[in-house]
């Protein structure tokens, strides 16, 4: 198990912003207090399994694409009570630009600022096996379905 804690920057970070596509495979982590939970960005792609966001600044779970593509999918997370500095966007699960894509299954999202944020075109896709409620401004609502096989 890792922990990370009361970072002034981000919790993880996992990006392209170099070059190359990384990758990550993350499980049993958490991340609480930070300035972000998990953060991916710039051609990169993550899967979160059995993870915590806690308590962030901003997004607990975050896909940003401003450029390239990012993926995020999670399996049997937590987020709970990110979004503290009331920005606009922050939140649970999080997913910014048109090429940002969140895939989330028996995940729950719960006592954020917003639970489900999609700004931009940004995607959150669910398996429909979801916890979303309980959160401050609103729960927000997945932008489209996935099917278990």
């Amino acid at each position: 198990d890792t922990n990370v804690r009361n970072c002034i920057g981000g919790g993880v970070l996992v990006t392209g912003a170099s070059g190359g596509a990384p990758s990550a495979s993350l499980e049993h982590v958490r991340s609480e207090g930070n300035l972000f939970g998990f953060r991916v960005e710039a051609g990169a792609r993550a899967s979160a399994k059995s993870c915590l966001a806690s308590m962030s600044q901003n997004g607990g779970f975050v896909a940003a694409a401003p450029s390239g593509v990012a993926g995020l999918d999670l399996d049997s997370c937590v987020a709970f009570g990110n979004g503290r500095n009331t920005i606009s966007g922050a939140g649970g699960i999080v997913s910014i630009g048109p090429q940002a894509t969140v895939r989330m299954g028996n995940t729950t999202s719960t006592n954020n600022l917003n639970g489900l944020v999609n700004l931009s075109g940004g995607l959150i896709l669910s398996y429909g096996n979801n916890s979303i409620t309980g959160n401050n401004v609103t729960d927000g609502s997945p932008t489209g379905a996935l099917l278990l096989h």
